[in-house]
């Protein structure tokens, strides 16, 4: 005799578990990994929607994740400079299928993490997509993520204005020479040794734009923020990774950063 599956109905609308789940509910998130998810869906090419897990008790996080529960789509708008064009569009993004509250949907918690066949992480500085089949996306944040910490490392340093941003500093010669001297001598030689300098050349021209975008405002106070532990997670790995593949370079910025105290 077979036995019968029962179950209690989840707190989430979406029956259902989605392949990808995600820790956290920050907007960097639901306009980025999950509106690429989303757009991937429309192609056809991703592996399904995403159930996202609130991992605080924050009131803005708890009502955002009542929103989300229901699936519904929300707008995201993109902003920027492209090709050296500005840009401001409107996209929709119905990735998330569900979403519930670490605290109390742990049972529901633990049974879509084993169903789950993809994890996403924004909980802590990192934020990756720790998907050990794909790692192009980790790879090429790297210069993005070093890059921020550079521009902060100088920012304290230097003791600039409080309410300095990234897009401010990209104007300053100094500190872009800077930047540029610590990607070209520093972190593409490690790229180089790997036989993908190219993709991360083709990556840095966008992201050039990126940090001169005319819509952000991200200061570096508060890039500077947990800023020792920051370069240890962001210096370290591609010093280590240089002397792992036998490089000579000397990387004097990057291991200054890891010695100094700030």
């Amino acid at each position: 005799m077979h036995g019968m599956l029962v179950s209690c109905k989840p707190s989430w609308s979406v029956q259902v578990t989605p392949p990808i789940l995600q820790f956290g509910t920050s907007r960097f998130l639901q306009a980025h990994v999950d509106l690429f998810v989303s757009e991937a869906m429309e192609r056809g090419e991703a592996i399904g929607g995403i159930t996202v897990v609130q991992t605080t008790t924050n009131p803005q996080s708890t009502e955002r994740v009542q929103a989300l529960n229901h699936g519904t789509p929300y707008p995201v708008r993109i902003r920027g400079l492209q090709d050296g064009v500005t840009i401001d569009d409107r996209r929709l993004c119905s990735a998330v299928q569900s979403a519930g509250q670490a605290q109390t949907d742990w049972p529901r918690l633990r049974a879509a993490a084993f169903a789950a066949q993809v994890v996403v992480s924004n909980t802590g500085d990192q934020g990756d997509v720790l998907d050990p089949r794909d790692h192009d996306e980790q790879f090429k944040r790297c210069p993005l993520n070093l890059g921020h910490t550079v521009l902060a490392e100088r920012w304290l340093q230097d003791r600039r204005a409080a309410d300095e941003t990234v897009r401010e500093v990209m104007n300053d010669l100094s500190m872009v020479t800077e930047l540029e001297a610590v990607w070209a001598d520093e972190v593409l030689p490690v790229f180089d040794a790997q036989g993908r300098g190219d993709a991360a050349r083709e990556y840095l021209v966008a992201l050039r734009e990126r940090l001169r975008n005319p819509f952000l405002a991200h200061r570096l106070a508060d890039i500077a923020q947990n800023h020792a532990q920051k370069k240890q997670r962001r210096f370290a790995p591609v010093v280590a990774l240089a002397e792992w593949l036998g490089l000579t370079i000397a990387q004097t910025r990057l291991r200054a950063g890891l010695a100094s105290s700030a």
